[in-house]
């Protein structure tokens, strides 16, 4: 069975670009390779220079700043394992729900993840990982599958 194309998508502003590269290692950086096989980020930040810093790519920042018009993509990079971002300009359409929308329509997987700039995936992985995870107090529940010609569901 091969592994489906995962892709992660997200809104990132100004404040988000402070916490980004985190999150970004949360996915990119685990055991057995990265989570998702693509990033796309709907950047509607106004920073556009130090936001190319914050993800190491100051080639995009430039793009971002110079020349990219609102829904343009300000370019394509191979990251570390593989995983291909791309970053899009986006004016802030004034509703989240609109902004995450916009930034689904350029994902090209099969599933598509969503994080904010400030959360962090846990590599169960490792031991400081799964540590964290059981230390929850909770469970939580993540509706992974739904298959509307049957109603059938699955969520871990």
């Amino acid at each position: 069975m091969t592994k489906p194309y995962l892709s992660l998508a997200m809104i990132v502003g100004d404040e988000g670009a402070k916490t980004l590269g985190r999150l970004l290692k949360s996915v990119l950086v685990r055991t057995g390779g990265p989570l998702v096989d693509e990033i796309i980020i709907a950047w509607n930040g106004k920073d556009d220079i130090a936001f190319g810093e914050a993800i190491g790519q100051p080639a995009i920042g430039n793009n971002l700043d110079k020349s990219c018009a609102p829904g343009e993509s300000a370019g394509n990079v191979l990251l570390d394992g593989g995983v291909e971002l791309t970053v899009f300009k986006q004016t802030w359409p004034g509703r989240f729900d609109i902004a995450r929308n916009e930034s689904f329509k350029h994902a090209k997987g099969e599933w598509v993840l969503w994080l904010d700039s400030d959360d962090v995936v846990a590599d169960v992985g490792t031991p400081e990982g799964l540590k964290a995870v059981q230390s929850c107090e909770r469970d939580y529940g993540v509706l992974v599958d739904e298959d509307t010609s049957n109603g059938a569901s699955v969520t871990l």
